[in-house]
C-alpha cells in the first residue's frame, strides 16, 4: 500500500472497497453502511466528494498546506472564503 507524507509523517493510503482506488479518505453513508471513495461517489460534484478529491490531491502532491482548514469548510458548507479582502466563492 501507498503511503505519502503529511506533516513530516508517513501516512498510508487506504483501498476503496468498491473501486480498488487508493485514496487518503474514505467516505462513509451511515444510513447503509457503505464505504466508498470520491472516485465511485455517487455524485462526484457534491460537496463531500470535492472536498475529499482536494484533500486527496494536494496530499499526493504534497502541497496539503495550500488547502487550509478554513478553505475546505468552506467548501464543504457552500459559503465564500475571504482572501485579502476579496471574497472567493465556491460552486458546487
Amino acid at each position: 500500500m501507498t503511503t505519502v507524507k503529511i506533516g513530516g509523517k508517513d501516512v498510508q493510503l487506504r483501498e476503496c472497497p468498491e473501486c480498488g482506488a487508493s485514496v487518503l479518505s474514505l467516505l462513509i453513508d451511515f444510513a447503509t453502511g457503505r464505504r466508498f471513495c470520491h472516485k465511485c461517489h455517487d455524485n462526484p460534484n457534491s460537496r463531500e466528494a470535492i472536498v475529499t478529491r482536494k484533500i486527496h490531491e494536494h496530499a499526493i502532491a504534497g502541497t496539503l498546506d495550500q488547502y487550509p482548514l478554513k478553505e475546505r469548510i468552506a467548501d464543504l458548507t457552500g459559503r465564500p472564503t475571504v482572501e485579502r479582502g476579496t471574497a472567493k466563492q465556491h460552486d458546487d
